[in-house]
């Protein structure tokens, strides 16, 4: 016969008995899997660093090489004594080198006409005024008038120009327009300056008319050596004289 105190079977609260019973068995299991896991996982032990001791030595001299001072001072000693009864050797001068050969000479002809270097020629020039002249003092003859008074610039008058050297050929003909007719004359007015120059000249007249031999002449005029202009004695620097040249088939006829 059952005892009054017992309890009824209750199968809801078995089967959580159950239940929580597994759940404690499925984390024990968990719990040693991960246990030996953890026992299998090698072990690595950090490397430490290799300490070294310092090194230390001493560089000492090989017996030969400590040996060789004394050696080489030995040498020294004996030259110095086999030579101290001897004459200096007196060294032998080293000869120049042999001269290159001179350059072929230069064709003269490729930079122009040789009659302009002719005229060029320092060696033809007149020799110098006298000392008379030179000063603007002395006797020479009076030079002779252009034109009357009034006709050069400033009412001034022109003088008959008297050359120190007459233009070459060479030196007017580069000058020439390259259309310029065979025969002409141009006539220029220039104001007589130091060291036989002139300066400042102008056109006086050409023909024919637009042939450009009296520009040319301007254009020439810096090389001219003319004489100044003489009255009584005296040499008028800055007077005008007028030059007038001619061009012939011939060549050119100076005035």
């Amino acid at each position: 016969m059952p005892s009054a105190y017992a309890q009824p079977f209750d199968p809801n609260r078995a089967s959580k008995r159950r239940r929580a019973a597994s759940l404690a068995l499925t984390i024990a299991a968990h719990l040693l899997i991960f246990f030996f896991l953890l026992r299998l996982t090698p072990y690595l032990e950090p490397r430490k660093p290799e300490v070294r001791n310092p090194v230390s030595f001493q560089m000492i001299p090989d017996a030969d090489n400590r040996e060789k001072p004394k050696t080489q001072a030995k040498a020294v000693t004996k030259v110095k004594q086999a030579t101290s009864g001897r004459v200096a050797h007196v060294a032998t001068p080293t000869p120049p080198p042999p001269a290159k050969n001179p350059p072929p000479p230069v064709d003269m002809s490729l930079f122009g006409d040789r009659s302009l270097f002719a005229a060029s020629d320092v060696g033809k020039i007149h020799n110098a005024p006298s000392e008379s002249e030179g000063t603007g003092e002395g006797s020479g003859k009076d030079s002779a008038a252009a034109y009357g008074p009034g006709a050069g610039p400033g009412g001034q008058r022109y003088y008959n120009v008297e050359w120190y050297r007459e233009p070459s050929h060479a030196e007017l003909v580069h000058y020439l327009p390259a259309n310029a007719p065979p025969v002409g004359w141009g006539e220029i007015a220039c104001r007589t300056i130091e060291n036989y120059h002139v300066d400042n000249c102008r056109t006086v007249g050409e023909s024919p008319l637009g042939s450009g031999y009296a520009r040319s002449l301007r254009e020439a005029a810096w090389q001219f050596l003319v004489r100044p202009p003489r009255v009584g004695g005296r040499r008028l620097v800055g007077s005008w004289v007028n030059i007038r040249i001619t061009w012939t088939e011939s060549g050119t006829e100076i005035h």
